[in-house]
């Protein structure tokens, strides 16, 4: 039988989490960038010029699609990322060491209700990725959690390893020098 619901959803894959914990996550991380939900529609003028200049026509395939993309994203990273606890055990230190690199800037957290999670992109093998708290440090401030795990998981043409294009994430844990991703980091905040 398929899953009804999100929650049947996640559960089946072994990621169960409570509804209201799920809706949580997603006002924090979505709210900011979504309408109130007793918004106003576009104005008639408006949504012809939108769709005359952007080709985005609300309420359009395209635009639900990519809305359910990110919903699904978030979930994801949030019900993926390890609590504080978890990222102490997994590295073998005192939370309260995870807590100083947090507020150092070290490991990358986002922050859920009270709470922060540790993406798990940011490990491998019981480890920080080599380079990490340099490359977090170049990001420009303030990108969305999604945007930071995009750079980090996406291969980038100018980090290429024996003609292989790598993700920044693939070529630190590859090549361990963190000099091309944080030039590559830096890049960004001449483009936000």
């Amino acid at each position: 039988m398929t899953a009804e619901t999100v929650a049947d959803f996640l559960h089946e894959r072994g990621l169960p989490v409570p509804e209201s914990e799920l809706v949580a996550t997603l006002r924090q991380f979505l709210d900011a960038h979504l309408g109130a939900p007793a918004a106003a529609a576009l104005p008639v003028e408006t949504a012809d010029f939108l769709h005359q200049h952007s080709g985005v026509v609300p309420g359009d395939s395209s635009v639900t699609g990519a809305a359910g993309q990110a919903v699904a994203a978030t979930a994801t990273l949030a019900q993926t990322s390890l609590s504080v606890q978890e990222a102490a055990e997994l590295l073998g230190v005192h939370a309260s060491r995870v807590r100083h690199r947090i507020a150092d800037g070290a490991v990358h957290a986002v922050r859920v209700g009270r709470a922060n999670r540790l993406p798990a992109w940011q490990f491998n093998d019981g480890h920080l990725l080599s380079g990490l708290s340099a490359v977090l440090g170049a990001l420009p401030a303030g990108l969305h959690p999604l945007e930071v795990e995009g750079f980090f998981m996406t291969p980038q043409p100018e980090l290429s390893i024996g003609g292989t294009v790598r993700s920044s994430r693939d070529w630190l844990i590859a090549a361990g020098d963190p000099k091309p991703v944080v030039e590559l980091a830096q890049s960004l905040d001449a483009q936000v």
